[in-house]
């Protein structure tokens, strides 16, 4: 939940992240005042998106594709002369 300095009571949600963007009230003010305060919203919007986006991100749950790469130069399988594709054994129906 995202509050902008504003004083409301807002709910509490259990387990959620809070985070309370100090900004200027833009109630009353002109339109180029008003600009800056909006385009510090969007950035930290964005920030949050991919901060987000990241936190979600698990490389550790991706398939190991080092084999297909790093194949052994003698010509086992795996090796230089084996297909350059990903392994299906992976895929999930």
């Amino acid at each position: 939940m995202i509050t902008m300095g504003c004083g409301d009571a807002c709910p509490i949600f259990p387990g959620k992240r809070y985070e309370d963007w100090v900004l200027d009230d833009p109630a009353g003010q002109g339109v180029e005042a008003v600009r800056p305060i909006r385009d510090a919203i969007e950035a930290r919007v964005r920030a949050l998106i991919a901060d987000l986006t990241w936190a979600r991100f698990d490389a550790s749950k991706l398939p190991d594709h080092r084999h297909v790469a790093l194949g052994s130069l003698d010509g086992t399988p795996g090796g230089v002369d084996a297909p350059r594709h990903a392994p299906t054994s992976w895929l999930r129906a």
